[in-house]
């Protein structure tokens, strides 16, 4: 029979063998300058990236860098319109991190095997954290 010293050091070991690293590569937004406007081209390979629908990241965007955002196309392949002359990409770099760990990491594993689905009742997201069952609501 094993001490309890023993069962401490091997309990240790299979949850550091456990541990999942997180492991995201962010593509740094293509902002291209139009006008007044920035147009973000990739915007649709960051979403593919944190599996997050695009309107709830639209929202929290306009809130985070406080501008006019809209959709080129209703397709949303087309990127995004950034309405401001003073916008700069660490802003939205910066905007995006938040978004990241705000919305996609979860908070109880850091895992990002999660999803956020919208509860038409409540009027806000569950999120669910696939690794660790965590489970809350996000505006």
């Amino acid at each position: 029979m094993e001490s309890f010293d023993e069962m401490l050091i091997n309990l240790y070991e299979n949850l550091n063998n456990n541990k999942e690293t997180l492991n995201i590569v962010l593509p740094n937004p293509n902002l291209i300058k139009n006008g007044t406007t920035f147009i973000w081209k990739n915007v649709k390979e960051y979403l593919k990236i944190v599996k997050r629908p695009p309107d709830h990241f639209l929202n929290f965007l306009r809130n985070e860098l406080n501008i006019q955002i809209n959709w080129i196309t209703n397709s949303k392949s087309d990127g995004l319109i950034l309405d401001h002359k003073k916008i700069k990409t660490d802003a939205v770099i910066n905007a995006m991190k938040i978004y990241l760990k705000e919305y996609v990491i979860c908070k109880s594993c850091i895992s990002s095997n999660t999803f956020i689905q919208k509860d038409k009742n409540l009027r806000k997201y569950n999120f669910t954290c696939l690794n660790c069952n965590n489970e809350y609501y996000i505006d």
